[in-house]
């Protein structure tokens, strides 16, 4: 059972490293939308609170692993990281969507000045 939690508990804390990783891609591509790009730059700035919420949630996530490695099992902690990791999915999946409406706004304007 101890070795069941340990694996369980390891790989929470690597899906909440990449999610957090995932973040920080994710307001590094939203600056580049809001500084490159005035077309979409509104949705570059809503894209990256997702992608710190995203972080927030993630890290969450982290800290629930490392109290769980150093010993501190318990259900209610593996359901805290289980709902800051669900949230850190959710913002992902938010900022994303407003990546595809921006790309979109922006290949339907560059189509129509070229008319």
């Amino acid at each position: 059972m101890h070795r069941e939690l340990k694996r369980i508990t390891s790989r929470a804390k690597q899906q909440a490293l990449a999610a957090n990783k995932r973040g920080q891609d994710l307001e590094a591509l939203a600056k580049t939308l809001q500084e490159r790009y005035q077309i979409v730059a509104d949705y570059g700035y809503e894209m990256e609170e997702y992608a710190l919420r995203m972080q927030y949630h993630a890290q969450h996530s982290i800290m629930y692993a490392l109290l769980q490695e150093q010993g501190l099992y318990s259900t209610d902690l593996s359901i805290e990281a289980s709902n800051a990791h669900v949230q850190a999915v959710k913002a992902q999946v938010q900022a994303i969507k407003l990546y595809c409406q921006a790309i979109r706004i922006y290949v339907n304007r560059r189509n129509c000045s070229e008319c």
